[in-house]
């Protein structure tokens, strides 16, 4: 499982918060984890580097949530992460959390969701910067 050099990523800021489901979703240290043992076996899986690179992008999307949709960088529980399908087989994902102080939920997604009332903005993060 390898994470790709460059993602497009579409940011989203809700202003109705979302207070459900949250159970039913992973929380990222938790996703990464699992991912890792998952590819054991994958002689060309390198754990390292995958985790490495899944930090990268999430703190990148935070970084420019916390400047473009004005996040306050303050998390209601966690970071949590959902997967969709990719291409080849593999999988794609994205990150949602919610502001602890107000509950407004952001959205981190390398595909287009439809959101008749969020703010959305579109930035591109280079992972390339670890091995």
């Amino acid at each position: 499982m390898n994470l790709p050099d460059t993602v497009q990523w579409h940011l989203y800021r809700l202003e109705m918060p979302l207070d459900f489901g949250w159970d039913n979703l992973p929380i990222f240290d938790r996703y990464a984890d699992a991912c890792a043992n998952e590819s054991m076996h994958d002689p060309g899986f390198d754990a390292f580097v995958f985790h490495a690179k899944l930090n990268i992008e999430r703190d990148a999307v935070l970084d420019v949530a916390r400047d473009a949709l004005h996040w306050e960088g303050d998390v209601r529980g966690y970071v949590h992460i959902f997967v969709l399908p990719g291409t080849e087989g593999s999988v794609i994902h994205g990150y949602v959390w919610k502001q602890d102080n107000n509950g407004i939920t952001f959205v981190a997604s390398p595909v287009a969701i439809k959101f008749p009332t969020a703010t959305h903005t579109i930035i591109e993060i280079k992972t390339q910067r670890y091995p």
